[in-house]
């Protein structure tokens, strides 16, 4: 899980439904670990394992690692401009849990490469959370599918894309442009993997 202070970014619902799958999952929980990173710190009081570990603010090449190693990437946002490293999740063969609300359903379909949550609803982010933990063959199924879907979204798709616009610039000559500054784009949760018989998130 990405940890920020902006409270849109979603730490508070997304620490929370972790702590109810935590206090629900019997001997699975053992098995569960959390991985952060992110300007804001997680305290063990607000946790209720000690499997878990913050990375504090990283490089994006140390997200990338993070992600690697990763099951589940989960965005506890309230709403996401677009979802870069949701993306970058995929690609690196996560299953992922997204906030219904902004860019997200530009590339993610819900129980086909993704599932979606109600923003800012603890309950059905929770749902969905623990059902990505429980059900191995619905997860399996969502990492296989996430993983074809980012080459579309490539920085190298982007730039043949941007080339292909400025060679017809003089068929835009009468498009309006737009004066407002881009968005920013900022994401949230990671779960993480690879030890057979343990989650990472």
């Amino acid at each position: 899980m990405m940890t920020r202070r902006d409270v849109k970014r979603g730490f508070y619902e997304g620490i929370t439904a972790i702590n109810r799958i935590l206090d629900r999952a019997g001997d699975l929980s053992d098995q569960l670990h959390f991985h952060f990173f992110g300007n804001r710190e997680v305290f063990a009081h607000e946790i209720h394992t000690s499997q878990y570990t913050h990375y504090g603010v990283v490089s994006r090449e140390a997200v990338a690692a993070i992600l690697k190693k990763s099951d589940i990437f989960v965005d506890a946002s309230h709403f996401q401009g677009f979802g870069l490293t949701a993306l970058e999740a995929m690609s690196s063969g996560c299953a992922v849990l997204l906030p219904d609300k902004g860019g997200t359903v530009d590339f993610a379909q819900h129980l086909e490469n993704a599932l979606f949550f109600t923003a800012k609803d603890i309950d059905h982010l929770d749902e969905m959370l623990y059902l990505l933990v429980t059900d191995s063959s619905l997860r399996k199924k969502l990492q296989e599918q996430a993983g074809n879907l980012p080459e579309t979204f490539s920085v190298y798709h982007s730039s043949r894309e941007f080339k292909a616009v400025l060679e017809n610039m003089d068929q835009l000559a009468d498009v309006p442009v737009c004066r407002h500054p881009m968005p920013s784009i900022i994401c949230n949760i990671s779960c993480s993997r690879r030890k057979p018989g343990s989650l990472h998130i």
